[in-house]
């Protein structure tokens, strides 16, 4: 006789004989049996236990406080200080937001993980200011006004002007004597002795100071070389850049007679050999032209280095723009940049290059991707422009590029 016998960690077959040999503790033995009873009774009351005991120490949390809706701003609105875009839509919800350390992309801290995870917060990493209500004022970069001045009433260039095919605006800072003189001895020679030496112009520009002395320096050098221009409308500080770049390209378009504008850093090389030759077959109109950066995400942050606030630039996502060491413009989008020139009102986003490009976007103007522009290896074969290059660097690149 075979009988199917079900024990605590097999399936057994067991015959009459085989279990009188497997003692008082077998499958069939009656003390096996309260055994098992009495232990499967016991695991049921401590997993019981248990569950109770964490269910009664697990403290319930409190519900947040009702915060109120925040609003996006879409199609990137330019709405003057005080008065409210028409054209909102409430953001989904979403989860606090957290400080992040480390570049563009972020690297979240594995101590914020852990605090994260566990529901608690750092004292020195305190929230952002909540985004602006419906029902609230708002000021974000770009206002609704028109400029004060007509394009049709404002200054050109004057008749007879020399016309350039790309001229390069420099905006520079008044101490970077050491800058500018190797600039002047290298890259923008590149042209010297061809047929293309006269398409090509450029001008350093740098805006007010409170240094009487520093700027009586860098005027005397002016003297020297010509190749320095003074806007006073503005006081050239690092947050100013936004400002330093609209009225650059307001300073072009009313003295300067080009195709096409080339913003450019102090400390990058450029091979402008190779960049006449791609502005010599590039569109006449709505021509932006650089590295592109996909989108804007504006970091919340104060403790980050490209912290923007919610009254510069209120939503959470903006257009894709142009790194700012170097672009290429037409002669129209420089016309478009200059208009805010004219807007007493205006906030810009300090980031220069983001600004630029959020307010090309709004124009219809769309950027196009250049591989060769920031590649940081100055060593690629077809490398136009390299950011961050030392003057010293500059200067060798320049010669090894003479020599082939």
């Amino acid at each position: 006789q075979r009988r199917f016998l079900l024990c605590t960690n097999k399936i057994s077959i067991y015959t009459p004989n085989r279990m009188a040999r497997h003692g008082p503790f077998s499958c069939h033995s009656k003390r096996s049996k309260i055994f098992v009873l009495i232990f499967t009774i016991g695991a049921i009351i401590y997993i019981s236990a248990i569950s109770t005991y964490v269910a009664i120490e697990t403290p319930t949390p409190p519900s947040p406080p009702e915060q109120p809706q925040p609003v996006r701003i879409t199609n990137f609105n330019f709405v003057a200080v005080g008065q409210v875009s028409p054209e909102t839509e409430p953001l989904p919800p979403q989860l606090p937001p957290k400080s992040i350390d480390g570049d563009i992309i972020g690297k979240a801290r594995v101590g914020d993980m852990f605090n994260f995870i566990n529901g608690k917060t750092n004292d020195d990493d305190q929230p952002p200011p909540a985004p602006p209500r419906l029902n609230a004022p708002v000021s974000i970069p770009q206002p609704l006004e028109e400029p004060t001045v007509p394009r049709e009433a404002r200054p050109k260039p004057p008749e007879g002007a020399h016309e350039y095919l790309l001229y390069a605006i420099i905006p520079d800072g008044y101490q970077y004597r050491v800058r500018r003189d190797v600039v002047r001895k290298t890259w923008v020679n590149f042209l010297k002795g061809t047929s293309r030496d006269d398409l090509f112009g450029y001008s350093f520009l740098m805006g007010k100071t409170d240094n009487a002395t520093l700027r009586e320096m860098v005027e005397l050098e002016n003297v020297e070389h010509g190749d320095i221009v003074f806007v006073d409308d503005f006081m050239d500080t690092y947050r100013n850049l936004s400002l330093k770049s609209i009225h650059a390209f307001k300073w072009l378009v009313q003295n300067i007679n080009s195709k096409y504008y080339f913003k450019v850093d102090d400390d990058s090389f450029v091979r402008l050999d190779r960049l006449m030759d791609v502005v010599q077959n590039a569109p006449a109109e709505k021509y932006y032209y650089g590295f592109v950066h996909n989108a804007f995400v504006p970091h919340r942050s104060p403790k980050h280095a490209y912290y923007v606030s919610y009254e510069e630039f209120a939503d959470r996502r903006g257009p894709s723009f142009v790194a700012g060491p170097g672009y290429v413009i037409s002669h129209d989008c420089a016309e478009i940049i200059s208009d805010y020139a004219y807007r007493p009102h205006y906030r810009p986003i300090w980031l220069e290059d983001v600004n630029t490009g959020v307010i090309l976007n709004r124009a219809g103007v769309k950027p196009a991707f250049a591989r060769q522009f920031f590649t940081g290896n100055v060593c690629k074969p077809d490398m136009i422009l390299s950011h961050w290059v030392p003057p010293e660097r500059i200067e060798q690149l320049y010669n090894n590029s003479l020599e082939g």
